[in-house]
């Protein structure tokens, strides 16, 4: 099993590269693959190195916030009933991931919502 922690008697190091991977598809949308074969410590060492790759960078750079964002207004310009369900479809991201952005969006005054939470309106000002 790999682990999250260090155990210096056992001889088993620290390996959170599951959990990042983890928490990367919950929090950010992403879809790495979690599969049970990637918790067992050594795993790279039989297959050759190929293990869960999550990259040095965690989370996503600021152009690539601001490239959702954008893509979010469009979709709402495009269809201004649509929903945030159906605008994390479009773009291939977690509904969590657009309630978190469109939220910034309305503090931000870019977007708001008029009427109902089900039969409103989204207007784009920009």
């Amino acid at each position: 099993m790999a682990s999250n922690y260090s155990n210096i008697q056992d001889g088993t190091p620290e390996d959170t590269r599951f959990l990042v991977a983890f928490f990367r598809n919950l929090l950010l949308g992403e879809r790495n693959e979690l599969k049970n074969r990637y918790l067992h410590l050594g795993y790279d060492r039989l297959v050759g190195g190929a293990g869960v790759d999550v990259g040095n960078d965690v989370g996503i750079s600021e152009s690539g916030v601001a490239s959702l964002r954008e893509r979010i207004m469009r979709e709402m310009e495009a269809d201004p009933t649509t929903s945030m369900s159906r605008i994390a479809s479009a773009l291939g991201v977690s509904t969590r991931h657009v309630e978190r952005l469109v939220a910034a969006l309305k503090e931000d005054g870019f977007v708001q919502r008029t009427s109902a939470m089900r039969s409103g309106r989204w207007i784009v000002a920009r």
